[in-house]
């Protein structure tokens, strides 16, 4: 995916995604982390408007929505 590109999940049962992996194909080494992410934005689930990090600490991808149930009680 490209900067200003969009990619929709959809998790069809259960409460979280778990399975999602990105991947900077210029650095293949470097990949998104949520160790880093919740470090990043000191807390534990990220909200709209939030960055998504990589191993290296630099943001990777931007949340821009939440249809989850538990994002509605955050």
């Amino acid at each position: 995916m490209g900067a200003g590109e969009r990619l929709k999940l959809v998790n069809l049962d259960g409460g979280q995604v778990v399975d999602m992996w990105a991947i900077n194909p210029t650095a293949p080494d470097e990949h998104l982390s949520m160790e880093h992410t919740r470090t990043s934005l000191s807390k534990l689930l990220p909200g709209v408007g939030d960055h998504l990090y990589s191993s290296r600490r630099r943001p990777m991808l931007t949340l821009v929505q939440d249809t989850s149930p538990e994002s509605m009680t955050r």
